[in-house]
């Protein structure tokens, strides 16, 4: 792909830098044509979507076209719905396992999005990520297998292979 000028989407980059601040300033280059198909395939490949289209709705004075801002409204609502099944699913499993005598620590976006994000839409989420003492990781895996969860084939790890099983 050749660019026809030289930083082609500082507009949209900076669309999506002001979205993703956490205290809500800076708004992105003014008078500034977009390039909404890029905008959308940079904020869905980033995990921003859902930030831009609450984002956008707090700044109407940004105008985005149609199609992009259905497609951000859908991308909000589909990680709304996906994460407060994730975050059930999260209690059920910390439950069950204290039940079980495991402790269990949630790490990243499962602590994150209900913790520092005013809803947890805004934090896209596609998996739970636990933390389990060495010795209870075999009793969790057993203890989640019984429940119904089967193992998936996953990326290396820096886990020794035997503490994965």
């Amino acid at each position: 792909m050749t660019l026809d000028r030289p930083n082609r989407f500082v507009a949209e980059n900076a669309l999506l830098i002001a979205a993703t601040r956490a205290d809500g300033d800076g708004l992105p280059v003014a008078g500034a044509p977009l390039d909404f198909a890029y905008l959308l395939r940079a904020a869905e490949r980033q995990g921003v979507a859902p930030l831009l289209y609450d984002w956008l709705g707090r700044h109407p004075e940004i105008v985005v076209d149609e199609p992009t801002r259905g497609a951000l409204h859908e991308a909000y609502w589909s990680g709304h719905f996906r994460n407060r099944l994730l975050l059930e699913e999260l209690r059920f499993v910390v439950r069950v396992a204290a039940d079980a005598g495991i402790d269990v620590m949630p790490l990243k976006g499962a602590r994150l999005a209900p913790a520092f994000y005013p809803t947890p839409a805004l934090r896209p989420l596609s998996d739970l990520d636990l933390l389990v003492r060495p010795n209870d990781v075999r009793r969790m895996g057993l203890l989640l297998q019984e429940r119904g969860y089967a193992e998936v084939d996953h990326a290396p790890s820096y886990v020794e292979d035997e503490r994965l099983d």
